[in-house]
């Protein structure tokens, strides 16, 4: 597999309130491993890069939701709705075959071994 394939970026478009939102998502996510934030394109937005070998986009926004950051869905939402289930559908097989590659080389290096 292409390991460009497995390297993502997206803008999350976080709500103006509750205030400071987006500067205490930009810290937690700046401590994960295998992750770059940065300020994104768009007010109130984080650029975010990682590979699905570690995370997918519906994780992170669930994680984050779930403590407390709340996501701007307007014309972005309605691009969320039809187009990102799509990409979605794309990135699971994209961790499983990554998943299996890495399982194989791992194998193959045991066999070497013995």
């Amino acid at each position: 597999m292409n390991p460009f394939e497995l390297q993502k970026e997206r803008v999350l478009v976080f709500c103006d309130t509750p205030a400071n939102q987006l500067d205490q998502a930009y810290l937690l996510l700046d401590g994960l491993d295998h992750f770059h934030v940065e300020k994104g394109p768009l007010p109130n937005s984080l650029l975010i890069r990682y590979s699905v070998e570690h995370y997918s986009l519906e994780g992170l926004e669930k994680a984050l939701h779930k403590e407390g950051f709340c996501f701007e869905y307007g014309l972005l939402g309605q691009f969320k709705t039809h187009v990102d289930p799509l990409l979605r559908g794309c990135a699971i097989p994209q961790s499983e075959n990554a998943r299996a590659a890495h399982q194989e080389q791992f194998a193959g290096s045991l066999r070497e071994s013995l």
